[in-house]
């Protein structure tokens, strides 16, 4: 009888801890993944994280696990915990697949999954649009760093770090980053677009102002990548912008309330035309301007409506500039 109770007893403490395990909740295995993930215990991580996909298969434990994978050099199975995260609604499944195409040298792959990533989520593209909590741009820093060390030449990864060194507003780190990235693969549209919006900021950071221009009334300065906005009745809004590489600006000012007939015209700082548009098509009566710049520096776009002060039309309006590479 004495045996048979210690025997059990000695079964009972050695299911013990894998019955502790199996209590715990998924939240509170990833909380303690993530504590060994920041302490760079990668092995006691991807233990933590493997338990808690056993609790609940979830994007986001996919996807830090995945990046785990990834630190510990295990690719194969780095991608496949990025493609269930992605799978499941977890958009950093996306941009941290997208580095691990990229050291497959997949790169359309990569460049794609980047794309999904950004769309899905803005808060860590530049600029940053629909913030809602603030981004942990310093974390994302920190993580990507981490990549970089073990693959230098990935350019997903410069990219995720120079976008997060933008928004932080160190132009000059994200620049570098930028410029790594396109020095490996020319193809990375995301830097490219990001340097020529890195550019009207620092134009402006560098002392480019609208506050020379006299024979205007400013509504406002127009940064790419920021949703503007106004009223049009008897008035016209008049918004500055600064272009500090050659590139394709495309402006669209579309109606949001109203019976407003959109019209942009685009001028340079002295008010000569350059152009205007009333409609993108004869189905969409919004307005948009693509205009291709080989030179430099501050302009005007005229935000109003069809017929000008003349116009029987009215309304609100939101207004947009985004930067393009010149085709």
């Amino acid at each position: 009888m004495r045996l048979k109770t210690l025997f059990l007893l000695m079964l009972f403490l050695l299911v013990l801890p894998a019955l502790a395990q199996e209590d715990a909740d998924a939240d509170t295995l990833l909380d303690e993944g993530i504590e060994l993930f920041i302490a760079a215990d990668y092995d006691a991580a991807l233990e933590k994280f493997d338990a808690a996909l056993e609790v609940e298969k979830s994007g986001f434990a996919y996807n830090w696990r995945g990046f785990t994978h990834l630190l510990l050099g295990n690719l194969d199975e780095s991608l496949a915990d990025q493609e269930q995260a992605a799978n499941r609604g977890e958009s950093f499944g996306y941009i941290d697949g997208a580095l691990v195409y990229a050291i497959f040298e997949k790169h359309d792959d990569a460049i794609a999954y980047f794309g999904f990533g950004m769309e899905e989520r803005p808060d860590y593209a530049f600029p940053a649009v629909d913030i809602g909590a603030a981004p942990d741009y310093e974390f994302i820093i920190t993580a990507y760093s981490l990549v970089l060390e073990k693959y230098p030449k990935n350019y997903i990864a410069l990219t995720m770090r120079g976008n997060s060194y933008a928004n932080l507003g160190d132009f000059e780190k994200a620049r570098a980053n930028y410029e790594a990235a396109l020095d490996i693969q020319p193809d990375m549209v995301f830097a490219t677009d990001s340097l020529a919006v890195l550019a009207e900021r620092e134009a402006f950071a560098s002392g480019a102002s609208c506050e020379a221009i006299e024979t205007f009334e400013i509504a406002g300065i127009l940064h790419a990548g920021e949703t503007m906005g106004g009223k049009i009745g008897d008035n016209e809004d008049v918004w500055c912008f600064a272009v500090a590489s050659p590139t394709t600006v495309t402006i669209t000012m579309e109606k949001t309330k109203g019976n407003l007939n959109p019209l942009l015209i685009l001028l340079t700082e002295n008010g000569a035309l350059l152009t205007q548009n009333n409609d993108v098509s004869r189905t969409d009566k919004d307005a948009r301007i693509v205009y291709t710049f080989d030179i430099t520096g501050t302009f005007l776009v005229v935000a109003s409506r069809s017929g000008c002060v003349t116009g029987r039309t009215s309304g609100e309006y939101e207004l947009t500039l985004t930067f393009s590479e010149d085709e």
